[in-house]
């Protein structure tokens, strides 16, 4: 696993689910849920909304609800985002740092845990490379005690004992 396909999915889990924002929340709510949503939601009056003039409807909704942080319309800031907007992605930034440290460090637990190559391998390996070395030790030989015997039978003559 690519530490591009881990940060990715820490992004995914951040940025598209709703678990960080929500523990946020929960953080600064004493454990509790109780507004999540209208929290979530930002205000925006429709009369700030510039209409063309040809259009030919009239409406009584003077306020819609969107998702976003942002500030009402009545508050000095006027639709600038809040505070907890960025609180929210530095939470959410911190999760995917986090998160991809994690993932890593247990990968790497796991790579020094489990052997790339099993011992029952490498014990088979360690005495098929044995046999190999006495085979060629052994056809070496045999082919010395052939070429070479009778040079040496005939150029050195052994003293007889009686």
């Amino acid at each position: 696993m690519s530490l591009r396909n881990v940060v990715t999915n820490a992004c995914v889990i951040a940025f598209s689910s709703t678990f960080i924002p929500r523990l946020i929340y929960r953080l600064h709510n004493d454990s509790n849920l109780d507004g999540y949503i209208n929290n979530t939601l930002s205000v925006f009056n429709t009369n700030d909304y510039e209409r063309t003039p040809d259009a030919n409807y009239t409406t009584n909704i003077t306020i819609c609800y969107y998702h976003g942080r942002r500030y009402p319309p009545d508050h000095p800031k006027k639709y600038s985002l809040r505070d907890d907007f960025f609180y929210q992605l530095l939470g959410q930034l911190a999760f995917v740092l986090v998160f991809e440290h994690v993932i890593v460090l247990i990968k790497v637990l796991l790579m020094s845990t489990i052997r790339e190559v099993p011992r029952f391998v490498k014990a088979r390996l360690r005495t098929q490379k044995i046999r190999m070395r006495d085979e060629r030790m052994k056809l070496l030989s045999e082919n010395y005690h052939k070429n070479y015997s009778s040079l040496f039978a005939k150029s050195v003559q052994l003293p007889q004992r009686n």
